[in-house]
Formats: structure tokens, C-alpha cells, sequence
């Protein structure tokens, strides 16, 4: 297996992410976001002042994450089909640690631009479960702003599995590594890390 360096998909604005997506819960958590930056003056919103029902229907498959830079991404609240999709409840765990070793300072980079510019992004990831079953899953990643003591950040993940992922009875779907297919960077406002590049598996 070699890794390989691939540009992001596309570069598009907030206004225009909800287009990208084919499944239903990063779609309506992306219409949702465009409609709170906006009413927000164009500003990022406060985890404080988040309004769910604004996407109520995603939240099964949305998860927010207490960000503490450089790695630290700590699942704080887990939709019900989230867990089940994981085949586990990892509240509390960093996401990082999910991440595949060789690309897991590609993936911090990508989170800290999350936060740091602030920007967001759309991704295909490929999940390898531990019955060797493998799966698309279609995200969104936007930033809130944190008013928490010790937290540098929040962001939500809305995450759907293109197609569905069929077990037997005695399978244990346990995820066991992710790697990204691709991406599409959202400007939020404040522009995209433009020489962002993937590290992507060329199997």
C-alpha cells in the first residue's frame, strides 16, 4: 500500500455546501449552518447559543466535539445512529484516535484549519469494520465558538453512510480505522487553506 498526496475536490462557499452532499443529515446540518452564519452577521456561531431544532432530523447522525488544540477532539454528545453505525458509544474518546496512523497528522492539520481559520469541509470516508467489511460515509465538519473554560473550540460532525452496511448475526461491526476518498473545502468567510493537500491511500 503507498500514500499519495491529493488535492482537494472543489472549493466552494457556505451558501453553496448544502449542493454537495448526497445524503440527507450533512445536507440539512449544512443548510442549517448557512442560515446561522447569516443570521449571525456573517460570524461564527456560539456552541452556547445553538439552536438543534434548526436540524433536528440529523441529530441521529450528528456528534459534537469538544476541541482542545493541537489533537485533542472529544466526542462530548453522540447521536443514537452514530453509535450504532461504530458499532460503539465513544463518548469521551479523542476522535484522532480512530484515525489511521499514517495519516493522522494529516488529519490534525485538517481539523486545526477548522478551527483556526475557522473554514469547514465535506469528506468521503472509507470505514474498515472489524469483520473486514468496508463503507462509505459522507461528512460535515463546521466550528463553534466555545465559551467554555479549557476548550479552545466545538464542532459538529454530521456523518450518513452513502450506502447501508449489512452484517450477519454474529458479526461484530466495530470500526476499526478510517481513511479519506475526498474532500471539498467550505469557505466559511474567511477564506480555505489553499495548499491543503490529502494523504490518501493509491491501492
Amino acid at each position: 500500500m503507498e500514500w499519495v498526496r491529493q488535492k482537494p475536490r472543489s472549493i466552494v462557499s457556505i451558501a453553496e455546501a448544502p449542493a454537495l452532499f448526497t445524503t440527507m443529515a450533512p445536507r440539512i446540518v449544512a443548510s442549517a449552518y448557512a442560515d446561522m452564519i447569516e443570521e449571525a452577521g456573517g460570524r461564527i456561531p456560539a456552541k452556547s447559543g445553538l439552536d438543534i431544532s434548526k436540524f433536528a432530523k440529523a441529530l441521529p447522525n450528528v456528534a459534537l466535539f469538544a476541541v482542545t488544540l493541537p489533537d485533542k477532539w472529544i466526542y462530548r454528545i453522540v447521536g443514537e445512529a452514530w453509535k450504532q453505525r461504530i458499532g460503539m458509544n465513544p463518548t469521551g474518546r479523542n476522535y484522532i484516535d480512530f484515525v489511521a496512523g499514517p495519516r493522522r497528522g494529516n488529519a490534525i492539520a485538517s481539523l486545526q484549519d477548522v478551527i483556526a481559520i475557522p473554514t469547514a469541509f465535506r469528506a468521503i470516508i472509507e470505514q474498515t469494520y472489524s469483520e473486514g467489511k468496508k463503507a462509505q460515509l459522507e461528512v460535515l465538519v463546521i466550528p463553534l465558538k466555545s465559551t467554555e473554560a479549557g476548550v479552545d473550540a466545538f464542532a459538529l460532525f454530521a456523518a450518513q453512510l452513502i450506502a447501508p452496511v449489512k452484517f450477519g448475526p454474529g458479526d461484530d461491526p466495530v470500526v476499526l480505522g478510517a481513511n479519506i476518498i475526498e474532500r471539498d473545502m467550505i469557505d466559511l468567510g474567511f477564506g480555505v487553506n489553499e495548499d491543503f493537500t490529502d494523504l490518501v491511500r493509491s491501492d
